[in-house]
């Protein structure tokens, strides 16, 4: 019983210190709909709170894990719940029954009593209705509460992440990803000030509604680990809403070139169709530098020769769509520190009044283009083993969750927050910050 406990022990340990600061606030938003009431939740500033508050409430304990796996696949933390999974192996072999119930918090038995009557399944599922029914609006200022750093919840661990330039060295404890297919969070009702898809539609601020055409290209996929992960979840994401995706991996530079020939001439193909495609996606997931982007054969791929074939003169069906590049890549060898917020001062900025401005029917060859980069120029991306680069699954997870509701440009300034939100731990803590280079002149919804 006493290793049993141990390992018990170790999974919260493992819990706490694989969590950023981004995923200790989604953990305890999620927690406080499975059981911790708001005032309880607001005062847990470690993700070991949280886990002591559930256990102490009856929501897990020793070979009752459920709970805790319902949390983690509502953030779409597939390393975790494979630590919990782990975690029963083990507990199991050592005679441990294991269950996948979900315990009845110790403040609810009795209202669970109250219907006599009931199969136990029946009352697990008006449990969590009712459990569910506790939300964030309840304390509007709950992801607002300042929590402890992740370095602080750290402590002295030894750095673990990987960048995307070269390799570098792992911690022992890697996070691995599961195969199976794990449940979303429910989708978010579109919500533009109160217009629906179909007035969307008729609005000449947005691009038009359709379906996509979606090139992932994932080099040295091996070598950099985890980065599977990424386009397993991006295409999950396309693949929901209806686009076409088309995944290659480790391709030199020609085939680089063939593959984004061959993804123009589909899109030619279909140009008059009823299947024509409203958009073209590109993401790149490799090493990089300044330059550009790297084939499998170490040659660079520069921004320009991947947009080229897409531009207004190339693809004249396109014109007047929106075309995207995501790129996933180091743009440099600085390892970006971080800096204290000073106050602004205001600059001078010069104005150019013209009054006289003709309006045109035609369009510029490099209109409707967006390149987002995981970096700012002359910087290191990072990748942390078995999770993914902290570019796309911040991407992956704000688009599952806000595509329905939010236009690109604001999703994109929310993968920047999450994002720059993140230190990479070592000899000298390291920040990331993604841009975005943008010549959209609409809003675009998925």
């Amino acid at each position: 019983m006493d290793a049993q406990r141990s390992l018990h022990r170790q999974l919260f340990e493992t819990i706490n210190k694989e969590m950023d600061d981004d995923d200790f606030r989604s953990f305890r938003s999620i927690a406080q709909g499975k059981g911790l009431r708001p005032g309880e939740a607001s005062k847990c500033n470690t993700p070991s709170d949280v886990l002591d508050k559930l256990q102490r409430k009856g929501k897990i304990k020793l070979g009752c894990y459920q709970a805790l796996k319902d949390i983690f696949a509502e953030m779409e933390q597939e390393g975790l719940i494979e630590e919990v999974t782990k975690t029963e192996r083990k507990l199991e072999e050592m005679g441990c029954e294991i269950s996948d119930e979900i315990p009845q918090p110790y403040d609810n038995l009795k209202r669970q009593a109250s219907f006599p009557g009931e199969t136990a399944e029946e009352k697990r599922r008006r449990f969590r209705a009712q459990s569910s029914s506790s939300s964030l609006d309840s304390n509007p200022s709950f992801e607002r509460q300042i929590s402890p750093t992740a370095e602080q919840r750290r402590g002295s661990m030894t750095s673990y992440w990987q960048f995307d330039s070269s390799a570098s060295a792992r911690h022992p404890l890697r996070r691995q990803s599961s195969s199976r297919s794990l449940p979303r969070s429910p989708q978010s009702s579109f919500d533009d000030n109160d217009v629906t898809r179909e007035e969307l539609e008729e609005r000449e601020d947005c691009y038009k509604q359709g379906r996509g055409y979606v090139l992932i290209i994932n080099n040295f996929s091996k070598e950099r680990e985890a980065s599977e992960n990424d386009v397993e979840g991006l295409s999950d994401f396309f693949k929901k809403i209806g686009y076409k995706v088309q995944p290659k991996k480790n391709l030199k530079k020609d085939e680089m070139m063939d593959a984004l020939d061959m993804a123009k001439t589909e899109i030619q193909k279909t140009a008059k169709g009823k299947n024509k495609y409203s958009c073209f996606i590109c993401i790149v997931s490799s090493h990089g530098d300044k330059e550009g982007v790297k084939s499998y054969d170490n040659q660079t791929v520069s921004i320009a020769e991947l947009q080229v074939p897409f531009l207004g003169d190339s693809l004249k069906c396109m014109a007047g769509s929106p075309k995207m590049f995501i790129i996933q890549s180091c743009r440099g060898k600085q390892k970006q520190p971080g800096v204290d917020r000073a106050d602004e001062e205001p600059g001078d900025e010069g104005q150019l009044d013209v009054s006289d401005v003709m309006s045109s029917a035609t369009t510029p060859r490099d209109a409707d283009v967006l390149v987002a980069y995981a970096t700012t120029e002359g910087f290191q991306a990072f990748r942390r083993v078995g999770e993914g680069s902290w570019f796309l699954s911040k991407m992956r997870a704000v688009f599952n969750h806000k595509h329905q509701s939010d236009h690109l440009m604001d999703m994109l300034t929310e993968v920047n927050d999450r994002v720059s939100h993140r230190t990479a731990i070592g000899s000298k803590p390291a920040k990331q910050m993604p841009c975005q280079v943008s010549t959209f002149t609409k809003k675009f919804y998925f």
